[in-house]
């Protein structure tokens, strides 16, 4: 019998040292789960970007201002006295640019002009709140808004830009940027790995990916007649969810080599150009790159290393 004065139930035995810690925990869940890019509709070009763990955001910034930057390089934007000067010339000459009043066309180009002059708001995000980024340069007009939109694809160590401007090629655009890389080193952006470029983009499913691909293939080939004279291509298919798995991509790839103009022949170390499918659940992106074997498929980090490795060399 126990002593008088003291329960007779026995102890509770304490917890663990995990449940304090969080080790051994079950991680946390999303938004929309472990399905990541399930609010994502597909359609248009899309920049799809590798960071570090619990960095999507800052990642996302870093990348949308670097991109704009060389984005308005390759592709500049009217500027405010641009616009004013044309509406001047028009007033003096009596012409104008627009069309008759009353006109669906007459409408459109009243509101892209507005667009035009109206000042830089901070970049939206889809899914999630809004931050900050620099001010444009003085005099220089938004057209219509940003050239990059951040969605928030609910992944882990991953995130996404959409483009907005009709005029920039993204596969282009970000060929340029990870030569720059190479050549100069610069270290633009902190917690980035890899930027890729997704010209075309569909829903998870057999058929709609041969069609978007040979979609892409043709669309690549007509913008550079001078590609289609042949060379050495690669197709890089990479799943990045589990579900995605169950895909036939044997299929899929034969597919995109017969889509090939002729005289192309396959070369998987080193291509001159990629077919690049990466599948993210429901959400598939797929676009044409060159260069991006030699370029370290377009990871900035090792870009940067290969940069310092170079100049060390004696």
């Amino acid at each position: 019998e126990a002593p008088i004065g003291m329960s007779t139930k026995p102890k509770k035995k304490r917890k663990s040292a995990a449940s304090y810690t969080g080790k051994g925990m079950k991680p946390k869940r999303g938004k929309w789960g472990n399905n990541p890019c399930a609010n994502v509709t597909p359609g248009g070009p899309v920049i799809l970007i590798t960071c570090d763990d619990t960095k999507e955001k800052k990642a996302a910034i870093e990348v949308s201002c670097w991109l704009t930057a060389v984005a308005d390089e390759m592709y500049p934007r009217d500027s405010v006295a641009q616009i004013k000067d044309r509406d001047e010339k028009d007033e003096d000459t009596g012409t104008s640019s627009k069309c008759e009043p009353g006109s669906v066309a007459d409408d459109l180009e009243a509101e892209l002009r507005a667009l035009r002059q109206q000042k830089p708001s901070k970049p939206k995000m889809q899914g999630g709140a809004g931050q900050e980024k620099p001010s444009d340069n003085q005099g220089e007009s938004t057209a219509g808004g940003e050239r990059f939109v951040t969605s928030n694809i609910d992944g882990k160590a991953m995130t996404m830009l959409r483009s907005k401007d009709p005029k920039v090629n993204v596969s282009a655009l970000l060929t340029r940027v990870m030569r720059d890389t190479l050549e100069t080193g610069v270290q633009n952006t902190r917690f980035t790995n890899r930027v890729l470029p997704f010209t075309h983009s569909c829903f998870t499913k057999i058929d709609l990916i041969k069609t978007t691909a040979e979609e892409a293939v043709n669309s690549f080939f007509a913008s550079e007649p001078s590609e289609s004279k042949g060379g050495k291509f690669a197709v890089s298919w990479k799943c990045r969810s589990g579900k995605s798995n169950k895909l036939d991509k044997m299929e899929g790839i034969k597919h995109i080599a017969q889509c090939m103009p002729e005289g192309y022949v396959v070369d998987l170390n080193n291509p001159d150009i990629t077919v690049l499918v990466n599948v993210i659940g429901r959400f598939t992106g797929i676009g044409l790159i060159r260069d991006y074997k030699r370029l370290s498929e377009f990871n900035v980090r090792t870009l940067i290393e290969r940069h310092e490795k170079k100049s060390d060399a004696p």
